[in-house]
């Protein structure tokens, strides 16, 4: 990823899989919590610093447009 100069997106989605792997490994044993919370502050410290945030103000708007419940 750093040969590249293009904007990354690390969608919210993706964060949560990283939470949610993280907390896998706190319940298996595998990691220690404050080693997982170290390694989740890091995660988002880079993903603060290198990717572009997104709005979705124009989907949440077509949404409504469908008769789809508000997001």
């Amino acid at each position: 990823m750093s040969e590249t100069d293009e904007a990354l997106i690390i969608r919210e989605f993706a964060a949560a899989e990283v939470a949610s792997a993280l907390s896998r490994l706190v319940g298996t044993g595998k990691l220690e919590g404050a080693d997982a919370l170290a390694r989740l502050a890091g995660f988002d410290a880079w993903r603060a610093a290198a990717t572009v945030d997104l709005a979705f103000s124009g989907v949440r708007h077509s949404v409504g447009q469908c008769g789809c419940p508000p997001v």
